[in-house]
């Protein structure tokens, strides 16, 4: 696919049509794409700890071919292929030869430097606890 989480997208056709937006969501089984502020729905939620009760606007799932991704160089909607750079690396590329980079993606685990109450000690780590082969062998003269 030639759009992932976080590209800036149009809408080309529907009643949001013109609207922009960030991609929130890929479907790949369903073929669409879930765009921030665009084809809002209704949602009643139920109250929990975290959502008051009430109507919520949640954006609903477009289908990919009625989006399309936005040039970075002139800022207007456009077409995308996959080309390889110097690297050997596929890379999202305008008609007109634009490099299109992919977005950021947001970390998923941030690896932490404080050790936490089910880490191993860093002495514990480095403790041999084991005897080499070589000397097992050796001790039970199997060699």
């Amino acid at each position: 696919w030639k759009l992932v989480v976080g590209d800036e997208v149009i809408m080309r056709a529907g009643k949001d049509k013109g609207k922009r937006g960030r991609v929130i969501e890929v479907r790949y089984d369903e073929n669409r794409v879930v765009v921030d502020g665009v084809n809002m729905q209704k949602h009643h939620r139920r109250a929990t700890a975290s959502v008051k009760a009430g109507i919520h606007d949640v954006p609903g799932p477009i289908h990919y071919s009625n989006v399309a991704l936005i040039n970075p160089k002139d800022d207007k909607p456009t077409r995308v292929r996959f080309k390889q750079d110097s690297k050997g690396r596929r890379v999202r590329v305008t008609p007109c030869g634009v490099k299109i980079p992919y977005p950021k993606q947001p970390a998923l685990f941030k690896p932490s430097d404080e050790d936490g109450p089910c880490d191993t000690a860093a002495a514990d780590v480095h403790e041999v606890t084991y005897e080499r082969y070589d000397e097992f062998m050796r001790t039970f003269k199997f060699t």
